[in-house]
């Protein structure tokens, strides 16, 4: 990664992934218990760009989401950055994240793993 995202790349891929889970709630036919840990699984996709946005001093959580970010997985993410990204990484490329299934998610899914790639990269720098 040449630079850093911007404020505008984070809440686009934060408000993309809070699109995906309002979609996977609101699909008719299906049981709450079993909408709810679907849409569960996409919560720590966004860890990374939460820990970015305070990082980089774009302003308190609430203004990228007023959702927030599930204190578990941010400090999952502060254990290990660059195991946590690969996970993330893993978990789309093996498709256990239903991203195309709700919203024809292509690019989106191809967006957030080339984010992720490009975070591990400054780690490794």
């Amino acid at each position: 990664m040449d630079e850093m995202p911007s404020k505008q790349q984070l809440i686009l891929l934060v408000n993309s992934l809070c699109k995906l889970q309002d979609k996977i709630l609101s699909v008719k036919g299906m049981p709450k218990h079993i909408q709810q840990p679907i849409a569960d699984k996409v919560e720590p996709l966004k860890a990374p760009m939460f820990f970015l946005w305070e990082k980089l001093g774009f302003g308190s959580p609430t203004e990228l989401s007023a959702r927030g970010i599930n204190g578990y997985w941010m400090a999952s993410f502060h254990t290990s950055p660059p195991d946590f990204l690969s996970e993330c990484i893993q978990q789309l490329r093996t498709l256990e994240i239903p991203i195309n299934e709700y919203d024809n998610g292509l690019d989106l899914r191809q967006s957030l793993m080339n984010f992720y790639s490009d975070i591990i990269e400054m780690y490794e720098q």
